[in-house]
């Protein structure tokens, strides 16, 4: 019954009082993260179950990234609801702009590993490496932004692609602290594998997209949105 209504209830936490001033920066986060943790068990169940087709996965960010946000303001989300509204609406548009995206990183990373393996017989080829190196990391982290255009935004695929990378460019501290973090989940779940399985499956990955809007969304919004 509990799984039941974790998946199917009305709401996930309940919506902030407009008449109390709402907290700021990881403050926010907390907070949301503390209202909306039944919710957030099953968007990450929602999301997890989501990913087992790779073509869905852009989709699957899409809706993730949907619900965290109206969670951030301070919304009563229906997770169900609003995540399989999001997928449905969003499925091409996600999977054009992550597409292009996962290609241009495939091709990088690739390009970044046959260059490093070769610079130890030859030095000079140790400029390339870093160039393509340099150019995946900053590809992942336009990602953390290009769902949030895809979402909210009617722009074309290509200068939604733009913006995250210019978005990227101008404010880096964001993005790699974001980056950082989930480089650190990442080590932590290796460390932990194959316990830390059950954690990726009901919370860490909503957790981490909770964290990653809270960080980038203020950026996006003002930026490309023209909202303070």
């Amino acid at each position: 019954m509990n799984w039941f209504n974790l998946l199917y209830e009305r709401n996930s936490g309940r919506a902030d009082e407009p008449d109390k001033p709402r907290p700021e920066g990881f403050r926010l986060f907390v907070h949301t993260f503390l209202r909306n943790w039944w919710g957030l068990i099953g968007l990450n169940i929602l999301f997890f179950f989501s990913c087992l087709f790779l073509i869905t996965i852009p989709a699957a960010l899409a809706a993730v990234t949907r619900v965290c946000i109206c969670m951030l303001r301070g919304e009563a989300v229906a997770v169900l609801e609003e995540y399989w509204k999001t997928f449905r609406e969003c499925f091409l548009r996600s999977l054009a702009g992550g597409g292009i995206l996962a290609v241009l990183l495939a091709l990088t990373g690739y390009g970044a590993v046959i260059y490093g393996k070769a610079m130890a017989e030859n030095g000079l080829l140790a400029a390339p490496f870093v160039i393509l190196l340099l150019v995946f990391l900053l590809l992942l982290m336009s990602s953390f932004t290009l769902f949030q255009m895809v979402v909210f935004s009617e722009l074309k695929i290509s200068r939604i692609l733009k913006n995250a990378v210019f978005l990227t460019l101008i404010c880096p501290g964001r993005h790699l602290l974001v980056l950082a973090v989930l480089t650190g989940l990442i080590v932590l779940y290796t460390l932990c594998f194959p316990y830390s399985t059950v954690a990726l499956a009901t919370i860490v990955l909503s957790a981490f997209g909770l964290f990653a809007c809270n960080v980038l969304w203020p950026v996006t919004r003002s930026r490309v949105f023209l909202e303070e």
